[in-house]
């Protein structure tokens, strides 16, 4: 999480566009304002680790990217994970039902949302690369990328 909540909420509840001016039901103010922020990061992080594109933009707090090193890292361990399930449990690593089972679709979900990250920042790089080629060729001529 970044920065320290609690300083967060009573900024939050201190605010003079602050909508929440008195408690809802028997429900306190800083309660209602620390269930709202705790599920803004909730879908925040959730939104990092299964969106399909690598970066996330929050309002008022900017742009935040996934590192490539840390996706691949992860996909090592998933892959890793993948493997054991299928070596420990052959038999049920495939039927939902089972607690293996159910782990090892889990790890699959998770590949497949860390792979489409990765592959989007793939694409981006080698984007970026291209435009660098041509950028040196129209500055240098044919010859200054050697392949």
């Amino acid at each position: 999480m970044i920065g320290n909540q609690s300083i967060i909420n009573a900024l939050i509840l201190e605010h003079d566009d602050n909508p929440i001016k008195e408690p809802i039901g028997n429900v306190k103010r800083d309660v209602i304002i620390s269930t709202i922020t705790n599920e803004l990061w909730k879908e925040w992080r959730k939104q990092l680790r299964y969106g399909e594109c690598p970066t996330y933009r929050m309002d008022g707090m900017g742009m935040f990217a996934l590192r490539l090193g840390k996706s691949k890292a992860y996909l090592r361990k998933l892959v890793s994970d993948m493997r054991r399930l299928k070596g420990k449990y052959p038999d049920k690593y495939l039927n939902i039902e089972t607690r293996a089972g159910g782990f090892y679709a889990e790890t699959v979900r998770k590949f497949r949302h860390t792979w489409k990250q990765v592959d989007n920042l793939k694409k981006e790089v080698n984007y970026k690369y291209e435009l660098w080629e041509q950028k040196k060729i129209l500055k240098y001529g044919d010859k200054a990328i050697i392949k």
